[in-house]
């Protein structure tokens, strides 16, 4: 049964509306740093082993400091952690900026940006499990759909806009321009992250550190659902970001030779099908569990990919670039559509499972778990695409994918979400 849900009355919660409007000029900066810093990396080296290790390195760096940081997020009022970090990680972005005016030789420029990249990881292992665990704190349980469909609204329209802005300004004025407007954008949602007032009570003392983060540990195990979700997202994440961190990136960029502007408009592409999605979802209520929206996306996410190894191949075979843009458009849309699938429905069960007051805490640790493959994902394919062809790293992927499908398919926990 297809239940309609009024979207317009979030917007009434004031405290939500600065948040969403925050979250809005953040994630714009932030996409233009994502999208070109692959491009960076691959322009002042060539190398898909260096851009692996960029990605690699940040991603280890999470896993090891988001536990470790997670009872800070519990300890301290969470508007003002957001806040403070957003003008830190402005600032990092601006001086960032200003040394690549002035540097000049490409070792002594990659030093600088491996140090950006180790800064802002540290600032992100705080920062995502503090911005993950705002919504259920600002929003009342009925909208929490709603407001989760939203959000993954503004991240795919701010996808759209910038990557293709993107990948205007990387081609025309370089990287250092980038880094100065995401430094801009945190600014400006760090003032308006400042402006939002919520009740603060403190739920942990200051000299419990080791035992809050035992405790966080000790309450994931009691949720079997989620560590079985955990586990998913682990293996998943091993070869989805090897596909969309590494192998686009450098199929586009340096093995077929394309302007960055097509690569964006598959980005494009990718966050229309996201928006769709939380579109129709932030208006209906399906009649489909979690468990099985989980299974259809992964089964669905394997079969994509596929299509992207089948695509180059064919592409490599009878040259016709516009069969092949065509297609990864429609494919990257679909991967869109099946992304915010399972994603609104997943963040649902985080927020209606787990106790706000260990909120933070489970945040921080699952994101952490859920990263736990993602730096060897990166070091083995970028090590592979430098050593080995690209069709025996898509072939992989592309079985290792259908092998987690396949598992997921099996899993009678996630069925009974």
């Amino acid at each position: 049964m297809i239940k309609k849900m009024n979207v317009d009355r979030i917007f009434k919660n004031r405290n939500f509306k600065k948040f969403f409007f925050s979250s809005l000029i953040s994630q714009f900066g932030s996409v233009f740093i994502n999208f070109a810093a692959s491009l960076f990396v691959l322009k002042i080296t060539g190398s898909a082993m260096l851009m692996s290790l960029y990605f690699g390195v940040s991603y280890l760096i999470m896993v090891v400091a988001s536990p470790l940081l997670a009872p800070f997020v519990d300890r301290f009022n969470k508007v003002k952690i957001l806040y403070i970090l957003d003008f830190v990680f402005g600032l990092t972005d601006i001086l960032l900026g200003i040394l690549l005016f002035i540097l000049k030789d490409s070792t002594t420029i990659m030093i600088w940006f491996f140090i950006n990249a180790f800064i802002n990881a540290i600032i992100t292992s705080i920062y995502q499990p503090t911005y993950n665990s705002m919504i259920p704190l600002i929003v009342e349980e009925d909208d929490l759909s709603r407001a989760y469909s939203l959000f993954s609204t503004i991240g795919n329209f701010n996808r759209i806009v910038g990557v293709l802005a993107a990948s205007a300004i990387f081609s025309i004025f370089g990287y250092k321009w980038l880094l100065i407007l995401n430094g801009l954008s945190f600014f400006f949602a760090s003032y308006l992250e400042w402006t939002i007032k919520i009740q603060y009570q403190k739920t942990v003392s200051d000299n419990r550190f080791i035992e809050d983060l035992k405790e966080g540990f000790t309450y994931i195990k009691t949720k079997k659902s989620i560590i079985s979700l955990i586990k998913l997202a682990i293996m998943m994440n091993f070869f989805l970001v090897g596909i969309f961190n590494i192998f686009i990136p450098y199929m586009f960029y340096n093995q077929l030779k394309l302007n960055p502007i097509y690569l964006a408009i598959v980005q494009v592409s990718l966050c229309l099908g996201g928006i769709t999605m939380s579109v129709y979802l932030s208006k209906i209520k399906s009649k489909y569990s979690t468990g099985m929206k989980v299974i259809i996306g992964f089964v669905a996410f394997a079969l994509l990919v596929i299509g992207i190894t089948a695509n180059y191949i064919i592409y490599s075979a009878v040259n016709n670039f516009y069969i092949f843009i065509v297609s990864m458009v429609i494919l990257f849309f679909s991967f869109g559509i099946t992304t915010i699938y399972i994603q609104v429905p997943i963040n649902l069960a985080y927020a209606t499972t787990i106790d706000k007051e260990m909120m933070g805490r489970v945040m921080s640790i699952r994101s952490s778990l859920s990263t736990l493959a993602v730096p060897l994902s990166s070091f083995l394919v970028g090590y592979s695409i430098d050593n080995f062809n690209l069709f025996i790293v898509a072939i992989g992927l592309s079985i290792g994918i259908s092998i987690v499908a396949l598992i997921t398919l099996k899993n009678k926990t996630i069925r009974s979400l």
